[in-house]
């Protein structure tokens, strides 16, 4: 939906350009690649810390806030550090508290040929903690979807209309009009993620076996660019 506002006070005259999206996702392959060491702030702020429960607690209290930890989403308990978390874990040989896992249920051999479904929600069939640089869910879109909801100051000027007492004094001229005028003034994105959804998109050249342009919408890879704010003049003359 997009929205023009025009406010008028005697010769000065602001006009608005605001839009607004609602609903949809876009998955990031730029997020995606970047996410992957775990370095990433949007990562680092969705694990979840088990504030030092462990075994049997860990788990009542994971299911207890199921919606939240397990549903939703895709989530990792523990962390890089003890601080986030992290369990102990030797993975490499040398024991360190950077151990993590995702809160779900996994299919394991049942010794005669087919699987068997058990919590891996902290107690002790737990699949073994991994450490947290292979925490990034490579395999799965769900960590690098957001969504695509957003609000946008598109464009705003500032005009003022010259005096016709001033023009008449300049001969053929009928009116003047100067603006100052910008564009991205804000966006707000539902994602908080650094990316403008409508930059969700992927267009790729012409390459082998394909004919044209193919053009991938919803699908963000590297189509990122600085955020431009231009400041503008115009000046409209009516003779």
């Amino acid at each position: 939906m997009g929205l023009q506002t025009a406010l008028s006070y005697k010769a000065f005259s602001l006009n608005m350009t605001i839009d607004w999206r609602n609903g949809g996702q876009f998955i990031s392959q730029t997020q995606r690649y970047m996410a992957e060491d775990g370095m990433s702030q949007i990562w680092l702020d969705n694990l979840i810390n088990p504030g030092g429960r462990t075994g049997k607690e860990l788990r009542d209290w994971l299911v207890a806030n199921e919606d939240i930890y397990i549903k939703n989403g895709f989530h990792v308990v523990g962390g890089p550090t003890a601080e986030y978390g992290g369990f102990r874990e030797s993975y490499s040989g040398v024991y360190v508290n950077d151990g993590t896992f995702v809160p779900s249920v996994v299919a394991v051999d049942d010794g005669e040929g087919g699987v068997t479904y058990i919590e891996n929600l902290g107690e002790n069939n737990t699949i073994p903690y991994m450490p947290y640089i292979g925490s990034y869910a490579w395999g799965f879109a769900q960590p690098s979807m957001f969504d695509a909801d957003f609000i946008k100051l598109r464009e705003i000027s500032l005009s003022y209309q010259v005096p016709r007492s001033f023009i008449s004094k300049i001969g053929t001229i009928q009116e003047i009009s100067l603006s100052v005028y910008s564009r991205n003034i804000m966006l707000w994105t539902k994602a908080k993620a650094g990316l403008d959804p409508e930059r969700a998109f992927q267009a790729e050249g012409s390459t082998e076996g394909r004919r044209g342009t193919q053009f991938k919408q919803g699908i963000e890879r590297y189509n990122l660019e600085p955020w431009v704010i231009p400041i503008g003049i115009k000046i409209d003359v009516t003779f």
